[in-house]
């Protein structure tokens, strides 16, 4: 279950643990910003693992178009697929095209099985026809938490999370006090290495995927998928 705190509650842990509650030194707002600053560190360590946690999946439905928009939160793109049939949950996962198969697939037409990333568009190739459903899966930027408000609650994923994020904001504090920040940079590190591993024992435990393989769909693992697949829509 994943662990979530109010706003104002993280920044409290945060004077706390840094023992400046009554230190007027840092104003709210700073104190906020650098919450903002290090969640973007805890985000990128649970989503640099390859773990979906933080993931978003934006639906697209085909007009015919050359290529299409992409979300404005945008941060990495994990995958791309088409959906096969919305009731069985099937989907084929499209490969990303290489730069000299472009000039190959442009102006052609049919079920896509390739994509590019041109700026801030998706190509498919070939170009599908009107209806067609494609899900891309990406991971968004981390949240800015300079906007929450006291009440809006922070996701930090787990106990570690939470160190990690309290320690981190403390090391930044005290080093503007001029104390000795060692204590926290320290903490900060340790809980970064079990959060890292964390995410890393989810990713293992969460490796099957759904894949067309042999002519169907079915669990598999990664290794098994090779030249025995069956592209028959290639």
């Amino acid at each position: 279950m994943p662990l979530r705190l109010l706003m104002s509650d993280a920044r409290s842990r945060c004077q706390q643990l840094a023992d400046m509650v009554t230190d007027l030194s840092i104003t709210t707002a700073e104190w906020n910003a650098r919450i903002s600053e290090k969640y973007g560190e805890l985000w990128s360590i649970v989503g640099d693992s390859g773990e979906m946690y933080f993931g978003s999946l934006l639906t697209i439905t085909t007009t015919g178009a050359l290529s299409y928009q992409e979300p404005a939160d945008m941060y990495e793109t994990t995958s791309v697929c088409r959906v096969l049939d919305p009731v069985r949950g099937t989907r084929q996962e499209l490969q990303r095209a290489e730069i000299q198969e472009r000039s190959k697939l442009s102006g052609l037409t049919g079920d896509a099985y390739k994509y590019m990333l041109i700026d801030d568009q998706l190509f498919l190739y070939p170009t599908p026809p009107t209806g067609q459903t494609y899900e891309w899966l990406y991971t968004p930027m981390p949240t800015d938490l300079t906007t929450f408000s006291d009440t809006s609650v922070i996701d930090v994923v787990d106990p570690d999370g939470l160190q990690f994020l309290l320690h981190a904001v403390a090391a930044v504090a005290v080093s503007k006090s001029e104390r000795d920040p060692t204590f926290f940079i320290d903490q900060q590190e340790a809980a970064r290495q079990r959060l890292q591993k964390q995410a890393d024992d989810r990713i293992q435990t969460t490796a099957h995927k759904r894949q067309l393989v042999g002519g169907s769909w079915d669990l598999y693992d990664e290794d098994r998928v090779g030249d025995d697949a069956d592209w028959s829509n290639r």
